[in-house]
């Protein structure tokens, strides 16, 4: 295959996104809105942070990048350590190195967040009430009961470790991606790929089933639709205990916020998603880490319904995007391994990681100094 041999697969997932997007923007008659001012005007947000699960993660990864930068150059202009015709290539190099991987990250975030903001623009109130109503239904045909009105009668030390655990998805997933980074460039290729398969994965079952949140929908009601009988009876009695109220609170201020924003991503849920991805991925690099991905995982998913951001079904529809989305990946670098005939992809990981090691050849350098020098004294 002459189409893998000179690109690394990311350049391919990376296209693939554009492609997704502009269909499913055609297809909903939304084209124009695609190329609006709304839009362009978040795009360096996302190239400079990434969006929420990545802004961590991005915006480190963009401080060391300027601080290498100005390392080269003070080496160069003012040290002399090497000529500017030198200095100029290694800056070069090192910036095409980083805009690809901006490239990767940040438009595929930003794609991405286009298309769940086109989602809410263009899903009709009456199918988001059915889908979110069948959804509802399912979990009470599963369950014989609704689990997020059963679970909010949990409080205490539980809801405190439920609401913690769904909360830190946005910190786990980017500070697992810096870890996959400096430890394992084949790990963090391979997270970052799923990261974005996933979604490809969902969105056209979050077009095809666009759905309010338990909260939402059922609490909140934020299209005012009429609710069933049976699951309205349910939803007077709702009682939250008091931490699990704070979080709903917060929930109502972002919305407030959002105006007409709806989100409608909850099947699959990305929380059981790309939670599992950091399980997986986080055990490949070292199993010990089991230990604290094990537990976490499973309060999360429990969090995401207890909160009422997620329908029980929700989840188990994540974990199966989630297998499905881990096989590709290894398909994909499969046939990478196979066909791709140019040099080391994503450049910038590389350079991360000498840099990490030379800290700690440098530190580890220091310490035996030191204790040298003690024993020295005392001998």
């Amino acid at each position: 295959m002459k189409l893998f041999k000179n690109w690394p697969i990311e350049v391919y997932v990376l296209i693939g996104l554009p492609i997704l997007t502009a269909g499913i923007f055609i297809f909903s008659g939304h084209a124009s809105a695609l190329f609006s001012g709304r839009y362009l005007s978040t795009l360096i947000y996302y190239f400079l942070f990434g969006g929420s699960f990545l802004i961590i993660a991005l915006s480190l990864i963009n401080l060391y990048f300027l601080a290498k930068i100005l390392i080269v150059l003070g080496k160069g202009f003012f040290l002399h350590e090497t000529n500017k015709k030198e200095t100029g290539k290694r800056v070069l190099k090192l910036a095409k190195s980083q805009l690809f991987f901006l490239l990767i990250l940040a438009l595929g975030s930003f794609l991405s967040a286009v298309l769940v903001s086109n989602l809410s623009n263009s899903s009709q109130i009456e199918r988001i009430a059915s889908t979110s109503n069948f959804l509802m239904n399912l979990d009470f045909s599963i369950f014989g009961e609704y689990p997020f009105f059963s679970l909010s009668a949990i409080g205490g030390f539980w809801s405190a470790i439920f609401l913690w655990a769904y909360n830190w998805l946005s910190i786990i997933l980017p500070v697992f991606l810096l870890v996959f980074i400096f430890f394992k460039k084949a790990i963090a290729r391979k997270f970052i790929l799923f990261f974005f398969v996933s979604q490809i994965i969902s969105f056209p079952i979050w077009y095809a089933l666009p759905a309010l949140s338990p909260y939402n929908m059922y609490i909140r009601n934020s299209i005012g639709a009429k609710l069933p009988n049976r699951i309205s009876m349910a939803a007077k009695d709702f009682q939250p205990n008091e931490k699990l109220l704070g979080f709903l609170e917060q929930v109502d201020g972002y919305q407030n916020q959002a105006n007409s924003y709806l989100d409608l991503t909850t099947i699959p849920s990305m929380h059981a998603g790309w939670g599992t991805g950091v399980l997986y991925y986080g055990a490949k690099l070292w199993p010990p880490l089991l230990l604290f991905l094990a537990p976490w995982m499973i309060f999360q998913m429990i969090g995401a319904v207890y909160t009422g951001e997620h329908y029980a079904v929700d989840i188990f529809a994540g974990l199966v995007v989630a297998i499905l989305a881990i096989a590709v990946t290894e398909m994909l670098l499969a046939l990478e391994k196979k066909y791709y005939k140019g040099g080391p992809p994503l450049r910038i990981i590389d350079y991360i990681q000498e840099d990490y090691r030379g800290f700690l050849k440098y530190m580890t350098g220091g310490v035996k100094d030191v204790r040298n020098y003690f024993f020295r004294r005392r001998a």
